[in-house]
Parts: structure tokens; sequence; C-alpha cells
């Protein structure tokens, strides 16, 4: 996600290893949208109770993807990969938890893939949150993307 050798991954390592303890809770989301791309937008969210919190983003682009499938399982990658990254940065005790910009309601599209993307994100040890309540990909994210 982050390369090692840039001024983005320093800001983001130096932030999460010297401000985030057991009290924080990390959000992490990405959100997308096709024009002749495939724009993503992975946000990271460290709320602070009772103080506020902290905002990371990562826009970037590639190959046009069509498939429904293809996209909401990238989003559903991205998040974790850089939930990943930011696990071995914090300590265990704080919390991680992934939003996917899928929908539970059946009469939306997204909805079939919702099984294939929670275990995608629980597989590999996280906590997950659809729509509605998955407000760091689909609100957060998707404003982030839709201003690029």
């Amino acid at each position: 996600m982050f390369d090692a050798g840039t001024q983005r991954h320093r800001r983001l390592d130096d932030f999460l290893g010297r401000n985030v303890n057991g009290n924080k809770i990390i959000y992490i989301g990405t959100d997308s949208k096709n024009t002749n791309v495939s724009k993503f937008s992975t946000v990271i969210a460290v709320y602070n109770p009772g103080r506020g919190g902290i905002l990371f983003k990562r826009v970037f682009c590639e190959r046009k993807i069509v498939s429904l499938r293809e996209r909401l399982w990238k989003e559903a990658w991205y998040s974790v990969e850089m939930g990943l990254v930011v696990a071995d940065l914090v300590s265990d005790s704080v919390k991680i938890e992934i939003h996917l910009d899928v929908n539970s309601n059946r009469k939306h599209k997204s909805a079939q893939y919702a099984q294939l993307v929670i275990g995608l994100v629980t597989g590999q040890g996280f906590a997950c949150r659809i729509k509605p309540d998955a407000w760091c990909a689909t609100c957060i994210a998707d404003k982030v993307i839709r201003q690029q």
C-alpha cells in the first residue's frame, strides 16, 4: 500500500507508532468508481473516543474493472492489506475494524457478494461492518473518491 521509502509511509508509521494505543479505534474502508479507469480510495480513520480523530487516505488508479464482483473483492482486499500494515504498527490492544461497501439488502447488486468479501476480511482476523454501518467506506472513502 504505502511504499516503504516514501514520506507518506514514514508519516503513517511515525503517527501510528507514537500516537495509537489501546484506547483508540482504527477504521479502514475502501471505495471505488469507474471512469476510463477504476479509481480506488482507501481511508484510515484513527478515532480517539471523546477527542476526535485523524484521517489518512490513499487514492490510486488501475485498469478499468467492469465486474462488480472483482471490484468489490479488490476494495475488500485493499482494506485488508492496509489493515495488515496497520496491525504491524500498533499494539494488539488497538481495535481495527474494516468497513465494506456492500449491502445486506438483497435488492442491491452488491448483496450477492457480501458473504464473499466478509469472509475475506474475517478470515484475516479483522472485525467487519457492511452497509448501513460501514461509514468509513460508504461515506468517507466515497467522498474522497468523488473529489478526485
